[in-house]
């Protein structure tokens, strides 16, 4: 864990230009994206924008379904991680049927953590960038964080993160 690790890693900024964390899970009891239906999809996005609406203070931000997102989000280098993936990349394209249908994004007020819903090959996806200093423990931890709280939530909510006694987290 990345509390073993002793300073902040910081790097130069001569030489790294930007810090990204990324973590994805799936909720139990759903199929796996490539395979979800889009009554699962749906579920799945009503359950994790709950879950972001209960993120306050420093972590309140605001909800944009993909299919509604404006174009004046925020565009700097630095935050491009936050934005969506270019979806017709991907090696999972079934993952990505019926696009942008039940998909949304979640993006903090400081423009420096997303949460994804049902972006990618993942059901959520947690992005952190290092805010300033390109610390890594910084963006670890506010990942980490958030996850944490999204796990919360979804309890909250009857649902649990998927996991497996040999695999670890999926």
């Amino acid at each position: 864990t990345v509390s073993k690790v002793r300073g902040g890693f910081s790097f130069d900024e001569r030489r790294v230009r930007s810090i990204t964390c990324r973590l994805r899970r799936n909720i139990a009891g759903f199929h796996l994206a490539p395979a979800a239906t889009r009554a699962e999809r749906r579920e799945i996005e009503r359950l994790v924008n709950g879950a972001c609406s209960t993120f306050h203070g420093p972590d309140s931000g605001t909800l944009h379904r993909v299919a509604q997102m404006p174009q004046e989000l925020p565009t700097k280098p630095r935050n491009a991680p936050l934005l969506l993936p270019q979806y017709h990349q991907s090696p999972v394209r079934s993952a990505y049927r019926e696009w942008p249908d039940a998909r949304s994004v979640f993006i903090a007020d400081d423009n420096a953590a997303a949460v994804h819903a049902n972006c990618g090959s993942e059901h959520i996806e947690v992005v952190t960038v290092a805010a300033q200093n390109n610390n890594v423990r910084e963006a670890f931890d506010r990942c980490a964080a958030w996850m944490a709280h999204l796990e919360d939530a979804l309890k909250e909510a009857g649902k649990e993160l998927m996991s497996h006694p040999r695999l670890g987290a999926l």
